[in-house]
């Protein structure tokens, strides 16, 4: 859960590489794509699809927004969500 206070914030994802470093490892930031489900797609069945890159932007009142955010990754490592500053 993202506390309030951070809302209208940016984010980004970082993963550890046990690579980097010599093999100390280091942060590394992940670039997801984003998707959502679009309900009207194949005949009323829905699928995903690309979301506009200024999809959370055009969101009138973001804190008002009740649905979560599922990130789905394709491999597996130590995973952190960090405001971007």
């Amino acid at each position: 859960m993202i506390p309030t206070d951070l809302v209208g914030s940016e984010f980004m994802i970082l993963y550890w590489d046990p690579t980097l470093n010599n093999g100390l490892g280091g942060w590394v930031a992940y670039e997801p794509v984003l998707l959502i489900w679009d309900a009207t797609l194949n005949g009323g069945l829905g699928g995903w699809m690309n979301a506009p890159s200024d999809y959370f932007s055009a969101i009138p009142n973001p804190e008002n927004i009740t649905q979560r955010l599922v990130i789905s990754v394709n491999f597996t490592g130590l995973f952190v969500l960090v405001v971007n500053e």
